[in-house]
């Protein structure tokens, strides 16, 4: 059985070396980590942080096959740093939940999850990874759904966390995310019968889907090269700024109710430094593209489109502040952890995990714990 929040699963599971039965455990499929709980655990509720028996970043799957007499047998080979052979796991998604058939898009959906996040056979020293096909519907619906809206730009705080995350919308979104991965063809139909979805339910879905995706929408692997271009660009804006006019700042700060963000936006916006990013972005995204799609059998140019109509959306977002109450500061909030490199966010948990485990769960454990999260 799947559940519908964070690609949750009870799978049987087989001992490396193949011997032995089979035996139910709980898996969890979240962005780049791949969690094993530990015996015992028969609800999603219970698998927590403590019950955890093992951790993958599946960005060190070797590979993903599945047998011509067990096409529900997934053969899972990853690469550890204790040596040159892959450590072998088999899952089989079975009746496990007592049902009469199992359940076939499910098993789709985690087999093109791992299959697109695991090492590329092209290429194995490649970072870079494609996105999934269901993750990349996902992203397409939501856009297209919110680019359709007619009240996308006279909505206020459409991406508000207190709107998107109310007890009723967080059930739809969890539940639209679900369809999206599993069961897409069925959406792509409900697209084409122009079915409405609530507002913030698409907006909801659309953050819950960048945080979950297994790699960064910019990649892993350009986060940095990206932030430093960025800030690099805005210092040579302000510094020009500065030159031409030593107030220029402080007077948009006094005649303008905007936020640090929102000046930088601006700053950024004289002589056409905004189009250097842009520039920078196309070329990463798009330089040697065809020998890039030959030694790694896939593209990196459908991420420039996501990337330039996401923030496209944002940026209008923003020019109606007046009415949108989403300036680039608070949008900025919203969506930093979502497009943060997975691999980041993977070695920020690791070190979350040991610290609590250090501490351990009394009262003072779980108040040291509190300020190292939240310095």
């Amino acid at each position: 059985v799947l559940s519908a929040q964070i690609m949750d699963s009870f799978i049987d599971k087989k001992s490396q070396s193949g011997l032995g039965g089979w035996s139910t455990r709980c898996f969890r499929l979240r962005n780049c980590e791949l969690v094993q709980y530990k015996r015992g655990i028969d609800a999603f509720a219970d698998a927590t942080d403590s019950a955890i028996k093992k951790r993958y970043t599946i960005y060190e799957i070797r590979s993903v096959s599945i047998g011509a007499k067990t096409p529900y047998v997934l053969k899972v080979e990853y690469d550890t740093k204790y040596g040159d052979d892959p450590i072998t796991v088999l899952l089989k998604f079975d009746n496990t939940s007592k049902k009469k058939y199992i359940d076939h898009l499910a098993f789709t959906a985690w087999f093109r999850v791992l299959c697109a996040t695991s090492k590329l056979p092209f290429n194995a020293e490649c970072n870079e990874r494609p996105i999934p096909s269901t993750i990349a519907f996902a992203l397409y619906y939501c856009l297209q759904k919110l680019y359709l809206q007619r009240d996308i730009f006279s909505t206020a705080n459409i991406f508000s966390k207190k709107l998107t995350h109310t007890s009723k919308n967080r059930l739809l979104m969890e539940k639209l995310y679900y369809a999206l991965l599993v069961n897409h063809r069925k959406k792509y139909l409900d697209m084409k019968d122009n079915l409405d979805d609530d507002i913030h339910v698409l907006c909801g879905t659309l953050t819950y889907t960048l945080q979950n995706m297994p790699t960064s929408l910019f990649c892993d692997s350009l986060c940095e090269p990206l932030t430093n271009f960025v800030m690099d660009v805005l210092e040579q804006a302000e510094q020009r700024a500065y030159d031409e006019d030593r107030n220029y700042v402080s007077k948009l700060k006094a005649t303008m109710d905007v936020e640090t963000e929102d000046i930088d936006v601006l700053v950024l916006n004289r002589n056409e430094y905004i189009n250097q990013i842009g520039k920078f972005f196309f070329l990463k995204y798009s330089k040697n593209k065809k020998s890039y799609k030959e030694q790694n059998g896939f593209s990196l140019f459908n991420r420039y489109g996501f990337i330039i109509i996401l923030f496209h959306l944002l940026g209008r977002l923003v020019e109606k502040y007046s009415v949108t109450q989403m300036s680039a500061a608070r949008l900025a909030h919203v969506f930093a952890v979502p497009l943060q490199s997975k691999r980041y966010l993977f070695r920020c948990r690791t070190e979350l995990l040991k610290m609590k485990e250090k501490l351990g769960s009394g009262s003072s454990g779980r108040k040291k714990l509190e300020n190292y999260s939240n310095p």
